[in-house]
């Protein structure tokens, strides 16, 4: 196959004479439900599946697979991470029904009744994963590493509202060279490679695991990592660092200079306590000197011949520059990972303006992040559990909606505006739900707000049932 085509004239795509595709090898009504083209490494396979390496990037491929790990001990590498992690969780998780209820309904549809069960349901499967939060964390692991698998275990609930259905035991987050993908000619995940303890190696089916794939590309479930653009900044860093030390080392403290006494003579060498040693060459005056002034150094008494001198080097800089080298690549490094260096580090020379365009890009990245994790959520976890006990039907059309809330430095402002536009009239009814979500707030019950309203005597206002 070449990577150019002469096309004679004229071309003709529907085949025939003048067509540069042989009609054998053009599907003439394509099957609208199949995926034809090859992706990634997948295109250049002898066969499929193909369980695909470990190895993200070329920073992987040249480096070594551990390199992103070996990034994640720099502290500014980590604290970025970590800031980005727990941005996205900040606002804890939230589980939404598909249908709501009717502004002003009395009770509940059959549709709107079974939504909420199955809701509630998912609440109470969360409530009872062991390690639950640790998965959520272990998951987002993929902004640095590029995915993350767990693996999902069920059990038979035997006490409470679910005894006899099918709940989560626990689902735990696996280490990336525990398995590899295995995927198909178009990079569709079929399921897992992973060796049993014995060695042999083994197929875990993708209904058994859950995938996040961080900002995928070219359908590679690989993903791509968040800390690619700051290798070279990390690699320079680390390079500095050395440097530094020695400079410390060298000029951190005064250096000594001495002159010898005139008329000198040479004398044997003395150990630590000052005593001559047996045996030893005579060494001359000048030896003698710099031998003693290593010694005073290391300690505090220096004792020299009359006439000799011992003036102290004061250091002439405090290594201003492997400072500002290092300061340089700690905010390329914070750059590269968050969009902005004001999550983590102090502003320099910065504005007010500045800072708040910093916290709408940071908030950006943290709204993407949110969406991935919420889309593995809720097509890997929630679906099969509401399916495995409600059947497929329902799962399609009730799994519950999972959303996220807002940071809590953003809610006052979001209190302020919501509470202008409630007290203008505009909000309606069956937006109130999901400004609850946004809000970080309890949703609310809208049919039990109704009741209590009507039941109280308070009219409506504006398809607003005041509380």
């Amino acid at each position: 196959m070449t990577d150019s085509l002469d096309l004679s004239a004229p071309f003709t795509p529907g085949g025939g004479p003048g067509s540069p595709i042989p009609d054998a090898a053009r599907i003439g009504r394509p099957d609208l439900t199949r995926e034809y083209v090859a992706s990634g490494v997948s295109y250049h396979a002898a066969s499929v599946p193909l369980a695909l390496p470990a190895t993200v990037d070329d920073v992987m491929r040249e480096r070594g697979a551990r390199h992103y790990e070996w990034m994640m001990t720099d502290p500014i590498v980590s604290a970025s991470v970590r800031a980005l992690t727990l941005a996205i969780l900040a606002g804890g998780i939230d589980l939404k029904t598909t249908v709501s209820a009717k502004p002003g309904a009395k009770g509940l549809a059959p549709d709107e009744a079974l939504a909420a069960d199955v809701v509630q349901f998912c609440w109470r499967c969360v409530e009872r994963c062991k390690g639950w939060h640790a998965f959520l964390m272990g998951m987002l692991g993929a902004a640095a590493f590029g995915n993350r698998m767990a693996e999902k275990t069920f059990e038979v609930a035997a006490t409470g509202s679910d005894a006899g259905k099918l709940v989560w035991r626990s689902i735990k987050v696996k280490p990336r060279d525990a398995w590899q993908f295995v995927v198909d000619d178009a990079m569709n995940v079929l399921g897992v490679l992973f060796r049993r303890p014995g060695g042999a190696r083994a197929f875990l089916p993708r209904e058994k695991v859950a995938i996040l794939s961080w900002q995928p590309e070219d359908a590679d479930p690989r993903g791509t990592s968040a800390l690619r653009p700051a290798v070279e900044p990390c690699n320079l860093k680390r390079l500095v660092w050395p440097q530094l030390y020695k400079h410390l080392c060298q000029f951190g403290s005064a250096s000594l200079v001495g002159k010898t006494a005139p008329g000198e003579v040479d004398r044997h060498p003395v150990d630590e306590d000052g005593i001559p040693i047996p045996g030893a060459s005579l060494v001359s005056p000048q030896q003698f000197m710099a031998s003693q002034l290593v010694a005073f150094q290391n300690g505090s008494v220096l004792v020299v011949p009359a006439g000799a001198e011992v003036a102290p080097i004061q250091p002439q800089g405090d290594g201003a520059a492997f400072h500002a080298a290092v300061d340089l690549f700690n905010r390329e490094i914070v750059q590269a990972i968050l969009m902005q260096t004001r999550a983590t580090m102090e502003a320099q020379h910065g504005s007010k303006a500045d800072s708040q365009t910093g916290q709408d890009m940071f908030g950006l990245l943290v709204e993407s992040g949110r969406q991935m994790l919420a889309g593995t959520l809720r097509d890997d976890c929630f679906r099969q559990l509401v399916a495995l006990n409600y059947g497929q039907e329902t799962a399609d059309r009730f799994t519950p909606l999972v959303t996220f809330g807002t940071e809590q430095q953003d809610r006052a402002a979001q209190w302020s505006a919501v509470a202008s536009l409630m007290s203008s009239g505009y909000l309606g009814q069956s937006q109130l739900e999901e400004l609850d979500s946004m809000m970080g707030l309890p949703i609310r019950d809208a049919g039990a707000d109704a009741d209590r309203a009507e039941a109280a005597g308070t009219p409506r206002t504006n398809d607003v049932w005041p509380v």
